[in-house]
């Protein structure tokens, strides 16, 4: 089974942490890489495209952060990785519908979660991740494999 590289963009060492903490349960998530914001995950993620290295399948992103938020982050990383299929899921305080509607706005973002995250909703999120990247249908719906309940 092929594990995901995960990047967590988050600014908040504890939320970083905690988030961090419920990925390496996960038996599907592989490489987790932390970036402390929108300025540091572009310049790892430009390093990692330039090396050739393998990119996040996943990136969790947080949208409040100092010199880079995530908005920002989003329009660089849609015109700068425009090739690579990285899929973004917001990870944020921010319940407010105008941040949910310009977050969903973008092309690699695919879900918003408002914080504070669990196993089980990180779970929702990449059975949802897998669902649409596979294209199976299961039950009249887009489907891949099951989760272990944790």
């Amino acid at each position: 089974m092929d594990r995901e590289v995960v990047m967590v963009v988050e600014d908040t060492t504890a939320d970083a942490t905690h988030l961090e903490l419920q990925l390496e349960g996960i038996e599907e998530v592989g490489e987790i890489i932390i970036a402390e914001d929108g300025f540091v995950a572009l310049g790892m993620l430009r390093e990692m495209d330039r090396r050739g290295n393998a990119f996040p399948t996943l990136i969790f992103l947080d949208l409040r952060m100092p010199r880079v938020d995530g908005f920002q982050f989003l329009e660089a990383f849609e015109h700068y990785h425009p090739h690579h299929r990285s899929r973004v899921v917001v990870v944020t305080g921010s319940a407010s519908d105008p941040d949910r509607i310009k977050a969903l706005e973008y092309r690699s973002v695919e879900n918003y979660v408002v914080k504070p995250v669990f196993r089980i909703d990180i779970q929702r999120v990449l059975r949802a991740s897998w669902d649409e990247a596979s294209g199976v249908v299961r039950n009249g719906r887009q489907a891949t494999k099951e989760l272990p309940s944790r």
